[in-house]
């Protein structure tokens, strides 16, 4: 929120602009939220996988990042969020546990690694004698592609309003 106080002129002259300076900074959280949104998307849903960084596979996690700028008669509001069609975002944001109930088919691949089958296939196979994981928990840790990609913009964002207003407090 930014309260505007000092002396009766300076409010006066404010005041004044108070169209511009929504127009200007209503443009300006549309930069915020897009800068905002495409670091999440391009610095942390498309990288190789690290601390705060997931490998695309199918781009649905990408495709549910969205944003938004909302304006009222004295605020703006922008926001990056995930839409509610991926519901494993909130894991791979925050982290955590799944108990898995086990019962997934599996064959060891030429590398040695386990490749994980789905149960049709499975039975397609002669015998459908291929092994089944057990019970198991999986932890996710969190990589909160989100919040850093938020955090990583927080200065420029700040520098671009601080820009705008400045410019609007100036003009003639």
């Amino acid at each position: 929120m930014i309260e505007i106080s000092g002396d009766a002129k300076t409010v006066a002259m404010l005041y004044a602009k108070r169209d511009r300076f929504g127009e200007v900074l209503g443009q300006t959280m549309e930069q915020v939220v897009l800068a905002i949104k495409n670091n999440v998307v391009s610095g942390h849903l498309s990288g190789p996988t690290g601390a705060n960084s997931l490998s695309r596979r199918t781009g649905a996690l990408s495709r549910a990042v969205q944003k938004e700028v909302t304006a009222g008669e004295t605020t703006i509001e922008g926001r990056v969020f995930y839409t509610g069609d991926v519901p494993y975002a909130r894991i791979h944001e925050l982290g955590g546990v799944i108990n898995h109930p086990g019962g997934t088919a599996y064959f060891f691949g030429d590398a040695g690694r386990a490749t994980f089958v789905s149960n049709s296939f499975a039975a397609q196979i002669k015998g459908g004698g291929l092994p089944r994981t057990q019970p198991h928990k999986i932890t996710i840790p969190a990589r909160a592609p989100m919040r850093t990609g938020f955090k990583e913009e927080v200065p420029r964002s700040i520098a671009l309003l601080k820009a705008a207003i400045t410019a609007v407090a100036a003009s003639q």
